[in-house]
């Protein structure tokens, strides 16, 4: 046989088995229901197991009438925490490509490392089952002329039917994102606005999404963007205006809080809190909204699941600080100490903060202390702390100093003839990184204990100094007593979880 002959042969049963496979292809598959919401059903049964709320339905709609190569208004959710906000999205991202509606996503979150998660999330329910029993070919990934799979990393999926979505983050994302020939038509913004951005970090965000990221989207671009409405100057607070600066022709859901006619009290024993409201859905009772303001505290559950902004300006003036003359016995004791490197007039204080954890799990402040002062001062000082109340451990932020702090902290000692004092603590640097947050995500992660009633001053003269510090934050300097008291209570929890 000539070579001609075999490569016509070869050619024919290439196209036998193609089409072969596109018959079993068809056979093993099932028409998909034709409706937006028995469609999310079918195909998701095992995730969506609570009742559609209104909100839903009204996303899921909107992505139905979406077609292929014509715009659609942006879509823009505004919904509270726990109302399966980013699973929704996710599962619509799917309904997009499947159905072919659009090509090619960008999933746009604050960070990469967000992003790619919400990607990891879409890949496993493509690859569930019932998604390769409605749609084999999609739920595939896309293989090269070679065969080799093009489709599933990181921060890229391409399905079989060539529909592909690309995680980014904002703190990563670059001017003109493109996949080979293609533009993305789908934009998706899943929680980009974080606690603690200021007006600043917020424009840097509203210019990489408005000038980078959607301009470089196809003529039939459609934004979808979904988030709880957690600072009063974010993205997501703009988009609910009533004039927005941006996407003025956008279909706003909500803003839709778990509570309409929202009220919380502290029950008769001032130890629990007690809600009053109707859920705006009812894939969540009122017994379970109760349990959450209690375990988070309601500072945080106004913001997360209310929309309802504390003026951040004065983080801890609706707290009622509880005053005790002594502290139950305690199990584990602290000095935390929040440094300035110099003493002069322009510099930050020193903030010390003493503070125990007692054997009925609360937190106790002992003392506290701010003062401008010399390093070598306030070393003294947390020195004179550790004897006085027998601690365990003296904490150092060095993020300023860094291990210059271990040098004076032994020359202190040896001047004292201390250096080998059992009564002397082991000392331990600590640094604000990104993982533990700026200053208002650390005293925010504080206030929830402070809102339960879980923290109590031991009374004395530096507990108004303490209660000062904590009513100005963080509106005004100085801010290191909160942050040293911050410190001590993180390291409390953290022996509390020890010690259980």
């Amino acid at each position: 046989m000539s070579l001609k002959s075999l490569l016509n042969e070869d050619i024919y049963n290439q196209a036998k088995a193609a089409k072969l496979k596109s018959e079993v292809d068809k056979q093993s598959s099932l028409k998909a229901p034709d409706d937006p919401i028995k469609w999310m059903l079918a195909l998701f049964p095992s995730i969506f197991t609570r009742p559609f709320g209104a909100m839903h339905k009204e996303l899921y709609e909107w992505a139905w009438n979406v077609k292929s190569g014509e715009s659609a208004p942006p879509f823009v959710a505004i919904w509270s925490r726990g109302f399966g906000k980013s699973t929704s999205v996710e599962a619509t991202t799917i309904l997009m490509g499947a159905t072919a509606r659009r090509h090619y996503c960008l999933y746009v979150s604050a960070t990469q490392d967000l992003a790619d998660q919400h990607l990891s999330s879409i890949r496993d329910m493509a690859e569930s089952p019932i998604v390769a029993t409605y749609y084999p070919t999609f739920a595939k990934p896309k293989l090269s002329k070679e065969g080799h799979s093009r489709g599933w990393r990181r921060n890229r999926l391409v399905f079989g039917n060539g529909f592909a979505i690309d995680a980014i983050g904002l703190d990563t994302a670059k001017r003109g994102v493109k996949m080979m020939d293609k533009r993305p038509d789908l934009i998706v913004l899943d929680d980009i606005d974080e606690k603690g951005d200021s007006p600043a970090i917020t424009q840097k965000k509203i210019d990489s999404v408005f000038t980078s990221l959607i301009p470089a989207g196809s003529k039939d671009v459609t934004v979808l963007a979904v988030q709880n409405m957690i600072i009063d100057t974010g993205i997501f607070a703009k988009l609910a205006q009533d004039n927005p600066p941006f996407m003025k022709s956008r279909r706003l859901s909500g803003p839709f809080p778990a509570l309409e006619n929202f009220v919380w009290a502290y029950d008769s024993d001032n130890t629990r809190i007690k809600l009053y409201g109707e859920p705006t859905w009812q894939g969540f009772t009122l017994f379970e909204l109760e349990e959450i303001i209690n375990n988070i505290g309601p500072t945080a559950f106004m913001s997360e699941y209310q929309h309802i902004i504390i003026d951040e300006s004065s983080l801890f003036a609706e707290i009622r600080f509880k005053i005790v003359e002594k502290a139950q016995p305690l199990i584990f004791k602290v000095v935390s100490l929040d440094p300035a490197v110099t003493d002069s007039d322009g510099s930050d204080s020193h903030g010390i903060s003493v503070m125990g954890v007692g054997e009925d799990n609360k937190y106790y402040v002992l003392d506290s202390w701010e003062k401008r002062a010399s390093p070598e001062l306030a070393l003294r000082k947390a020195l004179y702390f550790c004897i006085k109340y027998n601690v365990d451990i003296l904490q150092i932020e060095a993020n300023q100093g860094g291990e210059i702090w271990y040098t004076l902290w032994d020359n202190i000692l040896e001047e004292a003839g201390l250096s080998e004092d059992e009564r002397v603590p082991g000392i331990v640097l600590v640094k604000a990184t990104s993982s533990t947050g700026g200053k208002m995500e650390r005293a925010s992660q504080m206030l929830i204990d402070y809102e339960l009633g879980n923290v109590f001053h031991v009374a004395g003269e530096h507990s108004g100094v303490l209660e000062n510090a904590l009513r100005r934050f963080p509106n005004k300097k100085p801010f290191d007593l909160v942050d040293a008291t911050y410190w001590s209570w993180n390291k409390c929890s953290e022996a509390l979880r020890w010690l259980i």
